[in-house]
């Protein structure tokens, strides 16, 4: 550094107080200019060796005993490097590198006490004592500054072309290594999410094994049977009437438990049932309640189901299929899950202008914070039971035609263990008598 030569005095602020020339700094606000700063994710971390290499060379170059990596952010200066000085931030409005940094180029105040707007900074006045400063701008590719590179000194004074080159040089390199950091950290993210892609296309791979799997043992157990019992008949292996009854009942159950399992895939496939599509009717629930009921007789024979029924119930609005498909779902679920030889209860009542149908099991214990992952697709709770039939479809079938419907569905835990699954219909509207 070398000695000052006489320059002109620059503007002046009336005063020359802190308070007189921040309310200039407003450009520091700036939305763009904070972003892209917050875009490096370097405030507030730890001291880098890389960072205090370059300090400390620009204190060597310029000769100066303080050099500092100053970023100005929305209210505050904070140093990413100090070498020379005790401080790690300062308040905005006691920042010589905020009020440079909206000049956007070298800043050179060869003597801050000369100088009416820095005359009465506490880095002049208190005990740092600073007479000269320098800046260089770090300077992103899209022109926001975003902070300074800055030496100081305690006597007056004035760097030599060759020094405020060499600044600027360093200030560039600055930004070199805030792009190098900012492209490691994406490049870390983008590995982390790759080894994420990668684990669950292997979890999906495996997942998609098991669901072929067990879609296959689906199908293929009714068909078995009903091949199996079409081959006797046509053979004559079975015969008499008690015979080919019994034969015809096994094809029957098999034949409706395939078509359920098409049915379920065929509904879960329809990416969007949207209610507007629907073609709704009104519908007498219990006769719906009382076919899906025979329906899932034939299938389990040995499933006791209880009907209860609140009086005048009101018709419900409803798609006729769709209302089977939920009822019946719901009872292979309940008989598949619930305790052996305990009976599954169906019941309904008014809820205002709506029905409340609630088809109950007892069995194990389900914990509450888990009943909204029984109408994932594919999901299977009770890992308990490995060997019992289905791919998972059947809960998340129901919700999908009972919002159809224009209703809803969820699952309850029932006290001592077991489940509760309800579901609501919309009560048609009927003209009230006139007077």
């Amino acid at each position: 550094m070398t000695t000052p030569e006489p320059t002109t005095s620059a503007p002046s602020i009336a005063g020359g107080t802190i308070a007189d020339w921040s309310m200039h700094l407003v450009p520091l606000q700036d939305e763009a200019r904070l972003a892209a700063l917050r875009s490096y994710e370097i405030l507030d971390t730890p001291p880098e060796p890389a960072f205090d290499d370059i300090t400390r060379m620009a204190m060597m170059i310029c000769a100066t005993p303080v050099a500092l990596i100053n970023l100005i952010d929305a209210d505050r200066q904070w140093f990413k490097s100090v070498a020379g000085l005790g401080l790690g931030e300062m308040p905005f409005g006691s920042s010589i590198c905020a009020h440079a940094v909206t000049d956007g180029k070298l800043f050179i105040v060869p003597d801050l006490r000369q100088d009416d707007r820095f005359a009465n900074h506490p880095l002049v006045t208190d005990g740092p004592g600073m007479r000269f400063y320098a800046g260089a701008p770090l300077r992103t590719a899209e022109g926001h500054t975003l902070g300074m590179l800055c030496v100081l000194d305690r006597v007056a004074g004035q760097l030599s072309g060759a020094q405020t080159e060499a600044l600027d040089i360093l200030a560039r390199q600055v930004m070199v290594l805030l792009e190098l950091r900012r492209t490691a950290r994406l490049t870390n993210v983008l590995l982390a999410d790759a080894d994420r892609l990668n684990a669950a296309l292997h979890h999906a791979d495996a997942s998609k094994d098991e669901l072929l799997g067990m879609i296959s043992h689906e199908l293929n157990s009714p068909l078995a049977v009903i091949l199996g019992t079409a081959d006797g008949l046509s053979s004559g292996l079975i015969e008499g009437e008690q015979e080919c009854r019994e034969a015809y009942a096994e094809i029957a159950t098999s034949s409706r438990r395939l078509r359920r399992v098409v049915r379920n895939m065929l509904a879960l496939a329809q990416q969007s049932v949207e209610s507007e599509d629907v073609e709704m009717q009104p519908l007498l629930l219990q006769h719906s309640l009382d076919a899906a009921i025979a329906e899932h007789r034939h299938l389990h024979p040995g499933s006791d189901v209880v009907l209860r029924l609140a009086k005048d119930l009101p018709v419900v609005c409803g798609e006729p299929t769709y209302l089977d498909q939920v009822v019946t779902n719901l009872l292979s679920n309940a008989a598949k899950y619930g305790a052996t030889g305990r009976p599954i209860t169906i019941s309904a009542d008014s809820r205002g202008t709506r029905v409340l149908v609630c088809v109950s099991n007892e069995g194990p214990v389900l914990e509450a914070e888990n009943l909204e992952r029984l109408f994932e697709p594919f999901h299977r709770e009770l890992t308990n039971l490995p060997h019992t039939p289905g791919v998972g479809l059947g809960l998340s079938v129901c919700r999908r035609l009972a919002e159809a419907q224009g209703g809803r569905i969820w699952a309850v835990a029932r006290e001592g263990g077991g489940l509760e699954v309800n579901f609501t219909l919309a009560a048609v509207e009927t003209p009230s008598d006139e007077a």
